[in-house]
């Protein structure tokens, strides 16, 4: 990255030239690496259509914001961080509501009072870190995840106790899915299908912690299911001109596949980050491509990402439920992707402005003045 004002050289196109002579080659590589992958889709068998028949299931998304949402980022000694987990239906009539925390950063809190009275070392940071997620396990919402999954606190692991960032990062999720775990709860007496807002996986915990989630899930045959914003596969061009060439073949109705196994291998730097069979994963979904609009202007255009518990896809009638159940809440003014998952994300959404407006309170009701 250049200076302000700096210009650059505008010089040596030949020479630059000249060092990528083999560039050739390399195009000539991906194309043939394309046209295998490319046949790994049997597009005659393996795409099937959406159907719109009422599934009588009720679609309930949950969303989570936070973590990185922090008062006063920048003067660590007072920075707070905010999370937020949310639920959204457009046919049930009482979600659960939305729930809220605030995680002080407590390391610097204690390292203050240490620096006035004694050194600090790292047995204290851990100390302060254990405490905080003690009082955090002693919610009413992580108490019935415990009862409910038999997930205790040395599942998390150790990653947790690193820093503060990894340590907000694992209670937001842990917190996201206490919070799925009850939605399941309530409405174990009717069908529902709950939609995470993101893959079905958990980085940083103890390997405990997914097997006694899966458990649960797959136990109480808990219909969920993923809306992936982003994912490997669409951050990758090479990804996306595959999926887009496996579309632009199907046929110009909604349809869905799942993407097959190569295609993740050769996506993801490990298989523990999206093979549900493979050991110490890290989740538990299959991943599908939808798209849920017929004749689009571009290819790509209402094409979503889900994921399936693995439990699911060996359940050919759930997962036509779960499918059929998606594309019967697609809307035309989101592109003809999931609106609710939008909504969800909206309510948990934790604001810049809203971080300002607190921020602007905190400064005039406290002594801050010398800090600001």
């Amino acid at each position: 990255m250049g200076y302000d004002h700096e210009s650059s050289n505008p010089f040596g196109f030949d020479r630059i030239m000249e060092l990528l002579k083999e560039y050739p080659k390399a195009v000539q590589d991906a194309r043939d690496v394309f046209e295998k992958l490319k046949l790994e889709l049997d597009i005659e068998n393996s795409v099937k259509n959406f159907t719109s028949y009422d599934t009588g299931r009720k679609l309930i998304t949950v969303s989570v914001d936070g973590g990185n949402q922090e008062i006063f980022p920048l003067i660590k000694e007072i920075s707070s961080s905010i999370i937020r987990v949310s639920s959204y239906s457009e046919d049930l009539t009482t979600p659960l509501p939305v729930f809220e925390t605030v995680i002080y950063n407590r390391i610097f809190l204690q390292k203050m009072k240490d620096f006035i009275g004694k050194e600090s070392d790292e047995s204290i940071i851990t100390q302060t870190i254990e405490e905080t997620l003690d009082n955090i396990l002693e919610y009413d919402i992580c108490k019935n995840f415990s009862d409910k999954t038999g997930i205790i606190k040395t599942d998390l692991g150790v990653t947790y106790k690193t820093d503060m960032k990894n340590f907000v990062r694992i209670v937001r999720d842990l917190l996201e899915w206490a919070y799925i775990v009850e939605l399941s709860e309530r409405y174990k007496k009717i069908k529902v299908l709950i939609v995470k807002d993101g893959s079905l996986e958990q980085h940083n915990v103890g390997e405990e912690f997914i097997n006694k989630l899966k458990k649960y899930f797959e136990g109480n045959n808990v219909l969920i299911s993923g809306v992936l914003k982003h994912n490997a596969i669409f951050a990758n061009g090479f990804g996306v001109a595959i999926i887009t060439s496996w579309i632009t073949q199907a046929r110009e109705e909604p349809c869905y596949f799942k993407v097959p196994k190569k295609l993740m291998d050769y996506v993801y730097s490990s298989k523990r980050y999206w093979d549900s069979d493979f050991k110490n994963t890290s989740t538990f979904g299959r991943r599908y491509i939808g798209k849920l609009l017929g004749k689009t202007f571009q290819p790509m255009q209402s094409v979503i990402s889900v994921d399936i518990p693995y439990y699911v896809d060996e359940n050919e009638k759930n997962l036509h439920e779960i499918m059929s159940t998606l594309f019967a809440h697609k809307q035309m003014l989101f592109n003809g992707s999931i609106s609710v998952v939008s909504n969800a994300h909206a309510k948990a959404s934790i604001s810049s402005n809203l971080i300002m407006q607190i921020e602007n309170e905190l400064a005039s009701s406290t002594n801050m003045k010398f800090l600001l």
